[in-house]
This record gives C-alpha cells, sequence and structure tokens, in this order.
C-alpha cells in the first residue's frame, strides 16, 4: 500500500499509487471467477503480509485464507507444503497455474513453475480438508506423505448443515493428479454431488490403500460422478457405497509396476449406480474378480470392457 498525503499539486504518480491501493484491497480480476476475485499463492516468492496479488503472492493457503469468500478463485503457481483445512466458505476454486500437474521439484527442490503440494517436513495429515460446498480443485499435483490411517491428498468433510456445519457436498475435482497415502481422495461422512474427472491416480502402493474411499454416513454419497479417470499402481483403486452414481469412462489398470490391484472397483454398500465404458484391464475369467469388482445393489454394469472382451454385469470367476 502507498501512503498518500494531501498538499502541494495532484500527479500522475498520485493517481497510479490510488489505483494500485484499489486493486490491492478489491483484488485482481482472475479468469474463470465468477465474481472477478482472484488471489494468488506463490510460496517461492509470497509473503502472508502480502495481499495476494501475482506481485505480492501469498506464501500459503493459511495466509490466503483471510481472503476466502464466495466466488474466489486461488491460483497456485510453484510448490506448497502445507496441511491446509478450508473454511466452511461456499463456491471457492483453487487451480494450479500450470500447464500440466507434475511434480515440480528435483531432489526436494522445486524447478520453476507448477502447481505442485506436497506434504510439510514431518507432517502427519491431510493436505487439504474442504468443509464448504461447491469447492473446484484443478490442474493440481497433490503427493501426501504423510503415514497416518486417515490421511488423504483431499478429505471432503461432512458434518451436519451448512454454514455453521462442515459439508463439503457438490466438490468438483478436475483434471488432478494424486500420488502418496493412504487414500487420494477420502469422504468417510457421505457428502452428496461430487464430481472427480480427468484425474489420475497412482502409487496408493501400501498396505490398505486407495485412490478413491467413500462411505455413507451423514449424506448417502448420493450423485457421484467419476468419469475419465485414470488408475494406477494402487493396492486399491476405489471402494466407494455410492447411492445413483455415475462411473464411466475410466480405466482401471489392475497390474500395475509393483503392484496388482486388490480392489478396481467395489460399490457395495451402495445402490442403483451406473457403470458403464469403463476399461478394466484384466481377462473376465481370471480370479480374483470376484473382489475386483463388487457392484451395489440394483447397480447397471454395461458396455464395460476386461482386456479380453467386453462384459455386461459385474464381472466374477465363473
Amino acid at each position: 500500500m502507498y501512503t498518500i498525503t494531501g498538499g502541494g499539486s495532484f500527479t500522475r504518480t498520485n493517481i497510479d499509487q490510488i489505483n494500485s491501493n484499489f486493486s490491492e484491497l478489491s483484488g485482481s480480476a482472475g479468469a474463470g471467477s465468477p465474481t472477478g476475485l482472484s488471489v494468488w499463492v506463490r510460496p517461492s516468492y509470497g509473503n502472508n503480509n502480502n495481499v495476494g496479488t501475482y506481485d505480492k503472492p501469498f506464501a500459503t493457503l493459511s495466509g490466503a485464507a483471510r481472503a476466502i469468500q464466495p466466488g474466489l478463485t486461488i491460483y497456485l503457481d510453484g510448490v506448497l507444503t502445507e496441511e491446509f483445512t478450508a473454511p466452511i466458505v461456499n463456491d471457492v476454486s483453487i487451480v494450479g497455474a500450470a500447464n500440466q500437474p507434475r511434480q515440480a521439484t528435483t531432489s526436494g527442490a522445486p524447478n520453476g513453475g507448477g502447481a505442485t503440494w506436497l506434504s510439510p517436513s514431518g507432517g502427519t495429515g491431510t493436505l487439504l480438508t474442504l468443509t464448504g460446498q461447491a469447492w473446484k480443485l484443478q490442474n493440481l499435483f497433490m503427493n501426501n506423505s504423510a503415514t497416518g490411517s486417515t490421511t488423504a491428498c483431499v478429505n471432503i468433510d461432512c458434518v451436519g448443515d451448512p454454514p455453521t456445519q462442515a459439508d463439503a457436498s457438490h466438490t468438483q475435482i478436475l483434471g488432478c493428479v494424486f500420488q502418496g497415502g493412504n487414500f487420494g481422495v477420502y469422504a468417510p461422512l457421505g457428502p452428496n454431488y461430487v464430481t472427480i474427472a480427468g484425474c489420475v491416480f497412482s502409487n496408493f502402493a501400501g498396505t490398505g490403500d486407495t485412490a478413491i474411499k467413500a462411505a455413507q454416513s451423514v449424506r448417502t454419497l448420493l450423485g457421484w460422478r467419476l468419469i475419465d479417470n485414470v488408475f494406477y499402481n494402487n493396492v486399491n483403486h476405489v471402494v466407494a457405497a455410492l447411492s445413483r452414481g455415475t462411473v464411466t469412462g475410466n480405466n482401471f489398470i489392475v497390474v500395475g509396476n509393483t503392484v496388482t490391484s486388490t480392489i478396481a472397483c467395489s460399490l457395495t454398500g451402495g445402490a442403483a449406480n451406473s457403470v458403464y465404458g469403463n476399461a478394466f484391464n484384466r481377462p473376465l475369467n481370471t480370479s480374483p474378480n470376484a473382489t475386483l469388482y463388487v457392484g451395489g445393489t440394483g447397480d447397471v454394469w454395461g458396455a464395460n470392457i476386461g482386456s479380453d472382451d467386453f462384459f455386461f454385469g459385474v464381472p466374477d470367476n465363473s
């Protein structure tokens, strides 16, 4: 902020200073933000006492928290190492300002650019816990190296009714890459209407690790959509009791470079899902198909493909 005092002539420099002050107070216009509000998190260049513009960015999401309001887009540039619980605010986007989600480090040091989110040194928890409705995550690379039994890249929380209680239903996760342990996306309390599309989940390779783990509880996992994702080298790909969900266009690669998956897609505990147009990369009559693929009650599985044929219905070992 510039300090502008009275007296003397009013110059072009004064006008520029006033315009700069207004820009810092109101935020900079950001593409993709419905209200034109955006802030920047640039860990290598930021300071949490800054105002959040590209030239004066925040260093962390915790620093940006004071700017969070409905309609805000937060742009991430560089390598973030943080565990962050978002406030109960709706309709916020976190967008990676990179051409491609990637591990933008060399020997642990940032190598320039990227939109990479890693565990902090000594981290023990989840990278991002969402508590407000209709958040959007896009174009991020996330790797959680913490080893707690419920740690994840993203936890989609759901406790009760907003705005006083967490409910991260209607989350969108688009074009992101997830690696690490124990979970990529974790939703143990049943948030509804979550969309996960165009993402890659890999190397959840520890005992019990699962790329997407979701259970019914406060809500019923109603209306989830898993679309055009790739699952590779995970012990378990999807274990989710979805209700009236859609699972389509996904590539469930069963044999990875170090792990052969125990579960490709299990919707047990759910009901009335549509599972179609997926590639399961496995001969249909090969054990242990009965545990690799598990449908919910009244699911419709149709026009999926194994490595040897199309199939209709949930495959088994018969």
